[in-house]
């Protein structure tokens, strides 16, 4: 059970720093992933020789691919700063009452 004494006030500094844990693990695993996807479909494409239409498709379909990663990366890192420590509080999920 939360203890009243125990809820900290939202405060700018708080939103803050939740914000910025977030941010910066999504940027950089996005770039990370996104780049090497990239990476691995221009090597493809070059290896097959494709151009014209057929390789403005795979850019397309590489975009949107691209696009569904970071999506997910950054529900995956939001899930993973739950419950982390962000120096004096870290955020929980409580049931609330009807």
């Amino acid at each position: 059970m939360i203890e009243e004494r125990d809820v900290l006030p939202v405060t700018w500094g708080k939103v803050v720093r939740i914000w910025w844990a977030y941010t910066w693990r999504v940027l950089l695993f996005s770039i990370g992933v996104v780049f090497v996807f990239g990476v691995a479909v221009g090597f493809c494409t070059a290896l097959l020789g494709l151009s014209g239409p057929m390789s403005v498709s795979l850019h397309v379909l590489s975009s949107v691919v691209g696009l569904i990663i970071s999506v997910w990366i950054s529900v995956c890192v939001m899930k993973r700063i739950i419950s982390k420590r962000l120096g004096d509080f870290k955020i929980i999920l409580v049931k609330s009452e009807k």
